[in-house]
């Protein structure tokens, strides 16, 4: 049996979830973060709609509070409000929402390396080598099947590969104030 390593670069939701959901199908993961801590650099402007927790996707120790009302601004400055009665959704604690995810790649069998950071990326024709900067300043290469960049909007490993990115073809540094929520 053939098993295909698969570094995923940032432990965000989509990074720790895909790593889940990859580890599940019995691939072998490493979940990288240059966070050592999960609760390191917290916010809490994640919002989420509430189908996302009544439909299991977030723990409710992970909510922050709830809301009740939506109010954007158009492109022509015309103000649109929604109001309900029941919560429409969730604010989240960021760092408890990391922490959970964290926890269950680990228990889902992820290797997790946090405070650790990619010092280069060399592509071969049936591998990807990675030189890894640990916690303690140390330089380590590990080989890879694959590699996936989740780092958000810094696009980590894209950049590192000289992958031809700027402002001005880059749509998810196009925009202001828009946030993206992806179920797939």
């Amino acid at each position: 049996m053939i098993f295909l390593s698969i570094l995923i670069v940032g432990a965000g939701p989509s990074g720790a979830y895909l790593a889940q959901l990859l580890a599940n199908k019995g691939l072998l993961v490493t979940l990288l973060d240059r966070l050592k801590n999960p609760t390191d650099n917290c916010f809490s402007s994640a919002v989420v709609p509430i189908t996302s927790i009544t439909s299991n996707l977030i723990p409710y120790e992970s909510i922050s509070t709830f809301w009740k009302n939506w109010q954007i601004y158009d492109p022509n400055g015309n103000k649109h409000i929604w109001r309900a009665s029941e919560n429409l959704g969730a604010v989240l604690d960021f760092g408890k929402f990391r922490e959970h995810l964290w926890n269950k790649a680990k228990k889902d069998g992820v290797e997790l390396l946090n405070g650790w950071n990619v010092k280069s990326v060399f592509q071969h024709n049936d591998y990807v080598l990675i030189e890894l900067i640990e916690p303690n300043g140390n330089i380590t290469r590990r080989k890879f099947d694959f590699v996936v960049d989740a780092s958000g909007h810094s696009r980590r490993i894209l950049r590192l590969i000289n992958h031809p990115l700027s402002k001005n073809n880059d749509l998810l540094c196009k925009g202001n104030g828009i946030e993206w929520i992806l179920q797939a």
